[in-house]
């Protein structure tokens, strides 16, 4: 095996000798040339050069801006970018660049017109190169006002630029202006709050202050105005005037000193404009109707506030006792000055009313006494001026209070007095019609009298009606006189009393008498009528079973009776102490009361007896009529010597305590309710008062309840230790108990809010995509400092340009946010969602928002077709003038199986073209328009649906009608009548015929000759209809010898005097005329 290995060796060794040493083995390597060319708009990484075969070379196309890459020529093909070729050969390689091409899509809404102007670049067909810029002009029509772009721009002028750097769509909204901008009420058209639009940069107005930047106006309808600026608030009362031109201005108070004024008025229902001129602004401006404004929740309207800022709202005091002060702050954002005024306080105290505070003060006189509910009312009316007229009040507000004033008998100086009878019967009985006499009695008492010689005040109860009673100062002599109306038996009581009030006097004195009235012979015997009715009484202010102390308390026990009865209800009371009486009072026919008062002045145990009925009085003319309802009370007083009586200590407990009262809160945020129970251990009434509680927190008192609640107003932060004094109303004999709680509410102010950001996560927030299909999910993050609610939501947010279908929403969680759906309609949507940290966005100092543009094409269209021909009759005829025509009939189908419609022109008159449900086609009929040749035309098409293409066929012919020979003449005047209809304020519809036979559709051209009679049959509401001379809206024009112009609802006939070219028009749309020919 070894020997064998090395003569293989030797043998390889000797064969590699024996070559020639010069011959070496030759590899050849070929480069071969590559170039790489481009056509206009666009570059590549590699423009070519000497490569080694085999190698390859990677070539990267990149167009230039406006332009796109569409694929390679030469000796690659395709669009893949980059490319990778190998070489083998010599290789030239192009890549082509286009420029894109995009649509511009320009709508109308309104009466107007929208002109284009290419500024730069060019245009092809319907479409414009990237980059063109576009001038757009919108023009409205006489009588509408252009108010607002929308769609691919957020320009406000008349006059746009729009660079085509895709498909846009814009749209010109027109709307029909306001020019009597008061309704019949004097009222302003324009009130609502108006979003003022910013200004373009540099154009600021004249720059007399910062603050001339005008954010929102507020119009109310109560005459004020709130103008709010980037950095202050002007708030006031506005009146609108018209001059002798007809132009409206409207002037602006503050505080009734000028403010300044509003000029050059213009008005839509949703779009305003004009000039402000004041002392430190001067500029013009636009605005935008912001209509979710609601008046009633504007918190920049006028109102008045207040509440207790210390003192009790409820105290009692002895007269001449000066009472605790008791001190009300008030606050206001209305413009006017606040009216203030107070009723009801005892005589001695007084308000003061500065700076917005209320101050009560002062000591209840001598003759002061009894329970006085004070009312403060405030109120922003303003009284006329020489220059302004009143203006009524649009906010006011209202707080009561209570202060009672208790006697001290020991203090009087009127100590008796007595009544003696001097002339007449007191008790007389007389028939109904008759005189009672005059009863006398004298007067004595060591009270001094008044300037009109009255020593006493005095009151009657009982006396039947017809009767009254008199006092005479010069000689002290009382005098009861006159002639009863009404029969029956009264028992009346004439009280004299030093005080003001009966309950409270300790000097009485009395006299009674009894009075019967009978009927006479001649009383109608009319029965008494039914009255089935109900009667309930209650306690309501006194005690029912009370102890007083004799010749010193006063008793004031109120019972109140509702009933359902239509009679007057008649009263009883028996069983009171010797100068205690009552009085009956009618509140309403559904309400009575009966009350007890006086001063006993006989020791004892008294029960009474109330006893309450709708029995009726026996008058001249009806009788008495028993009770059909009734109810009883019973009650009883106790009336004690001064030594036998003992004050009875009473107090007030907490029965229910509130485990959160004391809290800490944030600005703006409710506080949780703060409830407490209170009673009295005698059962007495209670009455509150709260005071130490911030801005924006009230209390109610009900139930003997305290409800303490509210949200703490912006800029109220900081400590506030309030108090809750709860008081019992004593009963005779008892002391005032009165318990003192409180705690501490403790308001924070919100976090600092300083920044937000947004940034795309995920998606594309600008997409291209045909109508059906959902658009890409798009996802932004949200950064921001400003604290979350309670869903984890920082800020608010708004949203505007998405097309229909198309959403946004946030995530709490991820702090996210979505936008995703499917649009419902073409176009191109140029959107914005920002976020904000104020409740509008107007006013936020902390914004961020995204942007995008998405634009939605047609489905591409299905191929369709219409096919058919005519099957029977002659398409071209020749007949006599009265003949009928052959008919001519026809086939047609759609190829998507879709129902055909035929649009006929041309037609002599009386001939009609007719397509059926199996889309077969009639053309019959006998002409009627006199001889001639007609060439007409007949175009049916399908009606296809969204995503496919309309297809059509025409088929036509000639029909010659040659003249009668019983025909005088072949130009005989003929009479045309026409319907015009209006489905909208771009066109007119008509049909009729003419002299070219058949007349329909959108605004035609009518033909008739020289003498023929035009009947236009109008019926288009809000379109008057004019036949004119010239072109144009308004009413200038008119052609003569034309009856009913500017009908909406009638005939306008007219016979032309002379050839020549007229024009139907609506006076108020220039989209909606047509021409006439006169021949």
């Amino acid at each position: 095996m070894v020997v064998r290995r090395i003569f293989y060796l030797i043998f390889l060794l000797v064969l590699a000798c024996s070559k020639d040493k010069d011959e070496d083995p030759q590899y050849v390597v070929k480069n071969y040339d590559v170039s790489i060319e481009t056509t206009e708009g666009g570059t590549v990484s590699y423009a070519g050069g000497s490569i080694q075969a085999g190698q390859t070379v990677t070539v990267n196309a990149s167009p230039s801006d406006g332009y796109k890459f569409t694929g390679w020529s030469g000796d690659a093909t395709g669009n893949e970018n980059p490319l990778t070729v190998t070489v083998y050969s010599n290789t030239n390689i192009t890549a082509n660049f286009e420029r894109i091409k995009y649509v511009l899509n320009v709508g109308v809404v309104g009466s107007g017109q929208v002109s284009q102007t290419i500024i730069s670049s060019s245009k092809k067909g319907e479409e414009y190169n990237a980059g063109t810029v576009i001038r757009l002009n919108a023009n409205s029509n006489s009588g509408s006002l252009f108010t607002t772009w929308s769609g691919s721009t957020t320009e406000t002028s008349s006059e746009i630029d729009i660079t085509i750097d895709g498909t846009k769509s814009v749209t010109a909204t027109f709307e029909e202006q306001i020019f009597n901008l008061v309704n019949q009420d004097n009222v302003f058209i324009g009130t609502g709050r108006w979003k003022i639009r910013k200004p373009k940069t540099g154009d600021r107005g004249s720059g007399k202050l910062n603050h001339c930047e005008i954010t929102e106006l507020i119009f109310r309808k109560d005459g004020t105005f709130t103008i709010v600026f980037t950095d202050l608030t002007v708030a006031g009362i506005y009146r609108v005037s018209q001059s002798q031109t007809s132009s409206f201005s409207i002037d602006l108070s503050v505080a009734r000193n000028n403010y300044g004024k509003i000029n050059n008025l213009t008005l839509t229902n949703n779009y305003i404009s004009f000039s402000i001129v004041s002392s430190d602004c001067d500029k013009s401006v636009q605005a935008d109707k912001d209509k979710d404004y609601d008046e009633s929740k504007d918190p920049l309207a006028c109102k008045i506030e207040g509440n207790l800022l210390s003192g009790p709202q409820t105290q009692v005091v002895s007269a001449t006792q000066s009472i605790a002060e008791v001190k009300y702050e008030f606050s206001t954002n209305c413009p006017q000055l606040i009216n203030s005024s107070v009723s009801n306080l005892p005589p001695g105290v007084t308000m003061s009313f500065v700076d917005n505070i209320a101050t009560i003060s002062g000591a209840p006189t001598s003759q002061a006494s009894g329970v006085y509910n004070y009312l403060i009312s405030l109120d922003n009316a303003l009284s006329a001026t020489a220059t302004d007229p009143a203006a009524p009040a649009s906010a006011e507000f209202s707080i009561e209070g209570t202060i009672e004033v208790t006697t001290n008998v020991s203090q009087t100086t009127c100590s008796q007095a007595s009544i003696t009878l001097i002339d007449g019967n007191p008790s007389p009985s007389i028939i109904i019609g008759e005189p009672i006499g005059t009863i006398v009695w004298e007067l004595s008492t060591d009270c001094p009298p008044d300037s009109n010689g009255v020593p006493l005040n005095s009151s009657a109860s009982g006396l039947p009606q017809g009767v009254t009673y008199s006092f005479s100062g010069q000689n002290n002599r009382i005098f009861v006189q006159g002639t009863p109306s009404s029969v029956g038996t009264y028992s009346y009581n004439i009280v004299y009393y030093d005080k003001q009030q009966l309950s409270i006097s300790s000097v009485v004195a009395s006299v009674t008498g009894v009075i019967s009235v009978n009927a006479s012979s001649t009383t109608s015997s009319t029965s008494c009528s039914a009255d089935p009715c109900s009667i309930t009484g209650a306690l309501v202010s006194g005690a029912q079973s009370l102890t007083t102390t004799v010749s010193t308390n006063s008793i004031l026990v109120r019972y109140d009776f509702t009933n359902t009865c239509s009679q007057v209800l008649q009263a009883s009371v028996t069983g009171l102490p010797t100068g205690v009486t009552y009085i009956i009072q009618e509140v309403d026919a559904n309400l009575a009361y009966v009350q007890l008062r006086g001063i006993p002045t006989s020791v004892g145990t008294y029960t009474y007896t109330i006893n309450v009925d709708n029995s009726l009085i026996a008058t001249a003319s009806a009788p008495a009529c028993a009770a059909t309802a009734s109810t009883t009370i019973t009650g009883q007083i106790s009336v004690v010597t001064a030594q036998s009586i003992t004050a009875t200590s009473c107090t007030v407990t907490e029965t229910s305590s509130p485990s959160n009262s004391d809290q800490t809160i944030q600005e703006g945020n409710p506080i949780s309710n703060i409830s407490g129970g209170f009673s009295s251990s005698c059962g007495n009434n209670l009455t509150a008062a709260v005071s130490g509680l911030p801005s924006g927190v009230t209390f109610t008192f009900s139930n003997n309840t305290v409800v303490i609640s509210g949200t703490p107003t912006s800029g109220s932060s900081g400590t506030y230790s309030y108090k809750v004094i709860v008081s019992d109303i004593p009963q005779s004999g008892q002391t005032t108990a009165t318990i003192n709680v409180g705690g501490v509410i403790t308001v924070t102010s919100p976090p600092s809010c300083t920044q937000a950001s947004i940034s795309l996560v995920s998606g594309n927030p600008n997409q291209n995509i045909t109508l059906g299909n959902s658009i890409a999910n798009v996802t932004w993050g949200l950064s921001t400092d400003c604290p979350p609610d309670g869903n984890g939501v920082p800020l608010n947010s708004s949203a505007s340009g998405l097309p229909s279908g198309v959403n946004y929403s946030f995530s709490g969680q991820s702090q996210q946010i979505f936008l995703s759906g499917t649009p419902s309609s073409v176009g191109t949507y140029s959107f914005n969602i920002v976020y904000y940290n104020g409740q509008q966005l107007s006013g936020s100092t902390v914004t961020a928002s995204v942007t995008g543009i998405i634009a939605i094409s047609s489905a591409v269209a299905t191929n369709c077709s219409v096919s058919g021909s005519i099957t029977s009759g002659n398409a071209d005829q020749t007949i006599a003038e009265g003949q009928s025509i052959t008919d001519i009939i026809g086939s047609f189908s759609s190829s998507c199986s879709y129902t055909l419609t035929a649009n006929a022109s041309g037609l002599p008159s009386g001939v009609t073209a007719t397509l059926n449900g199996s889309n077969q086609l009639l053309i019959a009929g006998t002409p009627n328009s006199g001889a001639g040749s007609f060439t007409y035309q007949i175009i049916i098409y399908d009606n296809p649906t969204s995503g496919q293409a309309s297809s059509s066929i025409t088929v036509g012919g000639t029909i010659s009608i040659n003249p009668s020979t019983t025909s005088s003449s072949t130009n005989a005047t003929q009479s045309h009548t026409i319907n015009v209809t209006a489905q909208n304020s771009a066109n007119y519809q008509l049909s009729g015929n003419d002299r070219n036979g058949t007349v329909t559709g959108n605004d035609p051209t009518v033909t008739i000759a020289l003498g023929d009679t035009l009947n236009f049959a109008v019926d288009a509401p809000g379109h008057p209809f004019y036949l004119k001379t010239q072109s144009g809206t308004g009413t200038a024009n008119q052609v003569s010898g034309a009856s009913n112009q500017g009908t909406e609802n009638g005939t306008v006939t007219w016979t032309p005097t002379a050839t020549g070219t007229y024009y139907y028009i609506c006076s108020l749309h220039g989209g909606m005329s047509g021409t006439i020919i006169v021949q």
